[in-house]
C-alpha cells in the first residue's frame, strides 16, 4: 500500500529525478493555463476595454508578445520563457479550436446525434475516444480560423464554457 502512495520511491534515482521534473513542469504549465483561461479571461477579471482593444486572437497574442509585462500570467518571466509560454498559448488555442470543432462535427453525425444529447464535452470526447474518432488535420486553414477568430467572441466562448463547467483543456501533444 505504501508503494501505491509513493510510486516514485520504487524507481531508480535517475528515473525518479526525471519523473519529478516532469511533474513540476506539468504543474507549472497547468498553473499557466489556469491563469490565462480561468483567471485572466474570467468575466470578473477581464476589462471590456481590453477585449475591445484586440480585434482578433492574433492581435491579443501579438499584444502579449510586445507587452508581456502587462499581463499577470506573463509577469516575472525571462524573455526566453515568455517566448516559450507564448508558443504554448498559441498551440493550446489552436488545439482548443480543433478539439471543439471535432466535437461539433461528431455531434452532427447520425451515429452520435442522439447519444450526445445532454452530455458534457468531456463525456462526448470520452465516447469519441472509445470509437477512435480521428482528430481534425491541423491545417493552415484550421490555424488561421483559430487566430483570426474575433477576440471578443473567443472571450465570450471561454467564459461561457467555464461558467457552465464545460471547458476542457486538451492535453499537450506527445513529444517524440
Amino acid at each position: 500500500s505504501r508503494e501505491q502512495e509513493e510510486p516514485l520511491s520504487a524507481l531508480p534515482e535517475a528515473e525518479r529525478m526525471q519523473a519529478r521534473q516532469l511533474l513540476v513542469r506539468d504543474r507549472i504549465r497547468s498553473r499557466f493555463y489556469r491563469d490565462v483561461f480561468l483567471i485572466y479571461l474570467s468575466p470578473d477579471e477581464l476589462d471590456q476595454r481590453e477585449v475591445d482593444a484586440h480585434p482578433t486572437v492574433l492581435h491579443f497574442l501579438e499584444s502579449v508578445e510586445a507587452t508581456g509585462h502587462l499581463y499577470h500570467f506573463m509577469q516575472g518571466q525571462p524573455a526566453q520563457q515568455k517566448a516559450f509560454r507564448l508558443g504554448q498559448l498559441l498551440q493550446k488555442i489552436v488545439q482548443l479550436h480543433e478539439m471543439y470543432a471535432r466535437v461539433a462535427l461528431a455531434t452532427q453525425h447520425p451515429s452520435y446525434r442522439d447519444t450526445f444529447v445532454g452530455l458534457s464535452t468531456r463525456e462526448r470526447l470520452a465516447s469519441m475516444a472509445k470509437d477512435h474518432y480521428p482528430p481534425l488535420t491541423l491545417s493552415n486553414e484550421l490555424t488561421l480560423a483559430a487566430l483570426l477568430c474575433p477576440f471578443a467572441e473567443f472571450v465570450r466562448w471561454v467564459q461561457d464554457k467555464t461558467t457552465t463547467s464545460d471547458f476542457v483543456l486538451p492535453p499537450d501533444p506527445k513529444r517524440t
